[in-house]
């Protein structure tokens, strides 16, 4: 019966073309819009769930005792990571990660003549690949970052600099103003997803960073520094403590510790001062979402207005299909399923369509979104929801 329905449906679609081009073709333009606003809305609200741990890392932020005023910083001692471990019943793990990306005028890569401006290269204690998830291509997460010469790269660098071969046990040479370094390839990771807020292409040894800072002590330097505690521990009073064992190991410090969890960096930043990394608008991703809304009901509104127009032409056949002995709910459902049946021609073409829209959407938001159907079931689920 259902099939029956469908052949029904698709002979009326073909007589009359000009009604199914204008339904389908603007419930195309309104889906794909809605798709694109979705997957934004979706990126912007998930940054940072992807890890594993997500719940139970925190960054530290330390308030500067600025002539009364408690100024907030993102930032940490580089001695500091090392020196908790172990002191505190609810710490599982701490780790530090430092960006290289101006680090004695920045990292250059040599590549014959070439010299090419490293983005986003940081550096790491070994237990990083614990703390975080980040997903290994190739390599060993346990020997990855053994000594300074230890470099793990990116798929995308691993493609760039290594084309069509293993990248592990390869060289790179490294500059900067201070000194020429050749790294030996010790993994590769997955691309990080671009609604991470830790940014990495190239990950080295947290210890490249120690001779600039370890004279610092317990004064601050340009370290973050993230701790992992244990399920169930109330960071409030681990806060507490920290700030206790502060004042036994560096009493002379001007600043107090706070917490602040992994997933609320990228929207709840905006206090920090000096931090200029990408935040997050819950205002403006409401406001997409309320655009999507929009787009949606518009598409529905132009449905059931051409509908209308032509339902003069549909009271004849139902007229007739009531004389063969038609019962209501029969006619119904042979109206449904040519509603049905434009949905799902429209949506495949949809899909396509903000497939090719994506490049130009990431323009106008400044973005570097990428749809992977099979790997984000949750964005499947949306676009049938949708």
């Amino acid at each position: 019966m259902i099939i029956h329905y469908l052949k029904i449906a698709l002979r009326k679609l073909g007589k009359n073309y000009i009604f199914a081009s204008i339904n389908i073709g603007g419930l195309v333009i309104a889906l794909a819009s809605a798709f694109l606003i979705f997957h934004f809305v979706l990126n912007e609200i998930s940054t940072d769930h992807f890890h594993k741990n997500k719940d139970d890392i925190y960054r530290t932020i330390i308030w500067l005792d600025d002539d009364g005023d408690k100024m907030p910083l993102a930032a940490s001692s580089y001695i500091m990571a090392p020196n908790i471990i172990g002191k505190f019943p609810e710490l599982k793990d701490a780790t530090r990660v430092h960006s290289m990306d101006h680090y004695y005028g920045g990292q250059l890569i040599l590549t014959g003549e070439e010299k090419i401006k490293a983005e986003n290269f940081i550096v790491a204690d070994p237990n990083f690949f614990n703390v975080f998830t980040i997903n290994l291509a190739i390599g060993n997460k346990q020997n990855l970052l053994k000594d300074l010469n230890s470099l793990v790269i990116s798929e995308k660098m691993a493609a760039k600099y290594f084309p069509d071969e293993n990248p592990v046990g390869k060289t790179l040479r490294v500059k900067n103003i201070k000194e020429l370094r050749t790294y030996s390839i010790t993994g590769v990771f997955k691309d990080l997803p671009v609604n991470s807020t830790i940014k990495a292409e190239f990950i080295g040894n947290i210890e490249l960073s120690k001779d600039y800072y370890i004279e610092r002590g317990w004064w601050i330097s340009g370290t973050d520094t993230y701790i992992q505690l244990k399920k169930g521990s109330d960071p409030e009073l681990f806060t507490d403590k920290l700030n206790e064992f502060a004042k036994v190991t560096h009493p002379d410090r001007v600043y107090t510790y706070s917490m602040q969890k992994l997933t609320d960096i990228y929207f709840n930043s905006g206090f920090i001062e000096y931090y200029n990394d990408p935040q997050g608008n819950y205002k403006l991703i409401i406001t997409y979402a309320l655009i999507g809304l929009i787009i949606l009901i518009i598409a529905s509104i132009n449905y059931i207005i051409i509908t209308t127009a032509s339902s003069s032409e549909r009271m004849i056949e139902i007229g007739m299909r009531k004389v063969m002995g038609a019962k209501r709910i029969t006619i119904i459902k042979q109206m449904l399923s040519e509603s049905v049946l434009i949905t799902f021609i429209a949506l495949p073409l949809a899909i396509i369509v903000s497939e090719f829209a994506l490049p130009t959407f990431n323009n106008l938001l400044g973005k570097e979104l990428e749809i992977n159907y099979f790997e984000n079931w949750l964005y499947l689920v949306g676009i049938f929801i949708i």
